[in-house]
């Protein structure tokens, strides 16, 4: 099999299929692999050679690296760093050139957290042994293709790992589920050792392809086999659990469908170049560096990802603020306020999805009473947080204003402004 992404090619040999339960991993071997030296996160920081730290001015989504060393530094999606203010995961992969600082975009996976842990203020990241669970990865990857925010549908993510494991940490932390899910599933890394030149993987979990990782070499790849292995396993417990029975065809086909993709070209941080693509089944990412492919991971869709907000189109635009000359000499149309009332709703369970999984919870009503209050609050279960919100009018029409944030995530505020027609996005990054 051969792929394609935009200039560069990759081709790949299936090796034997592994199984374990409702998890079959097929082995990939690419042929000719780029032999390229790049360090991984975890050698670097056992080196002393890599620094991860809060920025100076602490933000959710992001934090500062640093390369110390001679060799370009690779962070991978999905790979957990834990500590500092509240444990993260890489968005998309990237290369830090040697002897750089720069900063780099994450998803907090630690919900319920913002402090330092124990006796002083320690703001460096230390390497976790667990990447973001697939299901987290794959729906942060179908968000991103189209957005650059994902930090919603990885905290429901999350507490969906939770809900199906039964297990609740007490500031929703995903490192904490894998330590308490998977300390009786260590064994599936007997069953699905790592292979000579081994270089990627196919994991199908109850009997549907789910992902495939590929990276340029077997040197890059084994530093993550483990990590990787464990990512769709925990996603496997408490499911369906139905063998895989797909035939050679139906796994070349998915596969080779990949370079039939709908490219698009990100600005790149770091070395290289980085691309997104999506395809009817799933979405992917690759990062290409002289040429060659250094990092693909590929995603099925999860089922219902596009909930998050394909009803909602939320547009950018600049900020809006109230005046007096706003106001026309038209009426309002009461009738405008059900379908405001509507979009307010949608974007409510686009900023916090897993709200949906608390029992009661009514949302506010948009109401011609709500302008009597200036002040109005909605606060979210399990956001830390929640909504305030005005009704104004504006040109003879309704218009709501709403902010919303996490209290215990810096950086997490955004400004709406909500009409019968829209939904802009008018400010982010306060609070």
């Amino acid at each position: 099999m051969e792929i394609k992404i935009k200039n560069s090619s990759i081709s790949i040999e299936e090796l034997p299929i592994q199984n374990y339960g409702n998890v079959s991993i097929i082995p990939l071997k690419s042929q000719g692999s780029n032999d390229v030296d790049i360090l991984s996160l975890k050698k670097g920081l056992e080196l002393g050679l890599v620094v991860v730290k809060e920025c100076e001015l602490s933000t959710v989504n992001t934090v500062m690296v640093t390369n110390n060393a001679v060799t370009p530094l690779i962070l991978v999606d999905g790979d957990e760093i834990t500590g500092a203010k509240q444990n993260r995961i890489v968005n998309t992969t990237i290369l830090i050139p040697p002897k750089t600082t720069m900063p780099v975009s994450v998803s907090c996976t630690e919900h319920g957290r913002w402090h330092f842990k124990g006796k002083g203020s320690n703001n460096h990241f230390s390497s976790s042994k667990y990447f973001a669970n697939s299901d987290t990865r794959r729906a942060k990857s179908a968000n991103l293709y189209e957005h650059d925010d994902c930090q919603a549908v990885v905290w429901d993510s999350i507490s969906s790992v939770e809900s199906r494991t039964g297990f609740r940490s007490h500031t929703a932390a995903l490192n904490d589920s894998y330590e308490n899910v998977m300390k009786d599933k260590e064994e599936c890394l007997e069953h699905f050792k790592l292979l000579d030149e081994q270089t990627g993987l196919i994991a199908i979990v109850d009997g549907e392809i789910r992902g495939v990782e590929l990276f340029a070499n077997h040197r890059m790849y084994k530093d993550y086999h483990d990590k990787i292995i464990r990512s769709y396993v925990i996603d496997s417990i408490n499911t369906e659990n139905i063998e895989n029975n797909l035939s050679d065809k139906e796994i070349n086909d998915i596969v080779d469908n990949i370079s039939d993709s709908k490219f698009r070209e990100d600005e790149t941080k770091g070395l290289g170049e980085s691309f997104k693509f999506a395809n009817d089944y799933g979405t992917g990412s690759a990062l290409v560096y002289d040429g060659e492919v250094i990092h693909m991971p590929y995603f099925k869709n999860p089922d219902g990802y596009d909930k998050y907000d394909s009803d909602l189109d939320i547009i950018c635009s600049d900020p809006v603020y109230f005046s007096e000359e706003n106001v026309g000499e038209n009426q309002p149309d009461s009738e405008d306020l059900k379908e405001i009332e509507e979009r307010f709703h949608k974007l409510i369970f686009h900023r916090a999805p897993f709200a949906k999984e608390y029992e009661n919870f009514e949302l506010p009503k948009i109401t011609e009473e709500v302008m009597e209050s200036m002040d109005n609050w909605f606060p979210v279960p399990g956001m830390y947080g929640g909504f305030r919100y005005n009704l104004i009018i504006e040109s003879g029409e309704y218009v709501l204003l709403t902010d919303s944030w996490c209290r215990v995530a810096e950086g997490s505020g955004q400004s709406h402004k909500i009409t019968k027609d829209s939904c802009e996005l008018t400010a982010e990054g306060f609070v």
